[in-house]
């Protein structure tokens, strides 16, 4: 099979439900980082919110499909994700738009957390899982 059919395979193979999260919620909270670039602190925020996405497209293509393993670009980027996020939003003068967006990304970005941060510690002792 060639790599996209791999990776769309291993896709289909995940519960509807994480389907849904990651294409209502996942990808779309943090891809709107990028449209507040000129707020506080809004160019950091983009590049931990982008940083935790795109490490997986090469490990979607190392691995040929999803893995366990792609909880650790998210759970390095995304834990001082959210630090900032909070701190930014208890600190910063920021436009309501700005900080609305902020509380939805530390609320996804924080479900997630729940998920990657166990993957990652298990991918630390050595287990490994494709779907």
């Amino acid at each position: 099979m060639n790599l996209l059919s791999d990776i769309t395979t291993s896709l289909l193979r995940a519960p509807a439900g994480v389907l849904v999260w990651m294409s209502l919620g996942l990808l779309p909270a943090n891809v709107a980082s990028l449209f507040f670039l000129d707020q506080p602190y809004g160019v950091l925020v983009a590049v931990l919110a982008i940083g935790g996405l795109l490490p997986n497209l090469v490990i979607m293509a190392r691995y040929r499909g999803f893995t366990s393993v792609m909880g650790v670009p998210h759970t390095l980027a995304w834990i001082p994700l959210v630090v900032l996020a909070l701190v930014v939003l208890l600190s910063a003068d920021v436009s309501t738009s700005y900080a609305v967006f902020l509380v939805v990304l530390v609320a996804v970005d924080g479900i997630s957390l729940c998920f990657d941060v166990p993957d990652t510690l298990r991918w630390r002792r050595g287990e490994q899982t494709t779907y």
